[in-house]
């Protein structure tokens, strides 16, 4: 594996030897990968589209939370408020963590947001 090559659909930047590593190392989920790891050798960078699909799974799974009345039927409009405002903080947060900008999408160094929204 060299540069430009694929992980579960997430870029490897770069490969470095890591004798005695077997490949379950490198099977990590795209979405909980994005530092530079010595230990395990590489670095992974995920896309903004990989962080807009796991926005809209994560929005898709919290609408079908928040509308089944078996599960959430006990909460008030203002817990469902709370609820969503903390999912939304945790997006943001998410973006920030790999480097993209929840408002805009674009790099960090791109983004033309107030600095309140990272």
């Amino acid at each position: 594996m060299g540069c430009g090559s694929e992980v579960e659909g997430a870029v490897l930047l770069h490969r470095f030897s890591t004798a005695g590593k077997s490949a379950a190392h490198l099977q990590r989920s795209p979405i909980e990968s994005v530092e530079f790891d010595l230990a395990l050798g590489y670095v992974v960078v995920v896309t903004i589209f990989q962080l807009r699909q796991a926005y809209h799974d994560s929005l898709s799974n919290m609408r079908g939370w928040l509308l089944d009345s078996s599960v959430s039927g006990q909460l008030t409009v203002l817990d469902r408020l709370s609820i969503i405002d903390a999912w939304q903080q945790e997006m943001v947060e998410y973006f920030t963590r790999n480097g993209y900008c929840f408002s805009c999408n674009k790099r960090l160094p791109r983004c033309g947001c107030p600095t309140e929204s990272h």
